[in-house]
């Protein structure tokens, strides 16, 4: 999961693939980008997240953390 996490970093801030809410195990509601594969179950995986509050900010701090994904609302 580490390389994902990576690859995330290194791109610009406000870029990503495909972009989520979620909750993680512990009920925290949760951005996190869910990439390329996100047709897939995304219950169980754990994806990198991003420290925003909505997915409308100007700028998207880069996903220096991952969650799991428990619920999509």
């Amino acid at each position: 999961m580490n390389h994902i996490v990576d690859q995330m970093a290194n791109k610009a801030s406000n870029k990503f693939l495909r972009i989520i809410f979620f909750e993680d195990p512990s009920g925290n509601q949760q951005y996190g980008e869910a990439g390329e594969n996100w047709q897939e179950e995304l219950i169980g995986r754990t994806i990198p997240i991003y420290n925003i509050d909505t997915p409308f900010e100007e700028s998207f701090p880069a996903a220096t953390a991952t969650a799991q994904v428990a619920k999509v609302p």
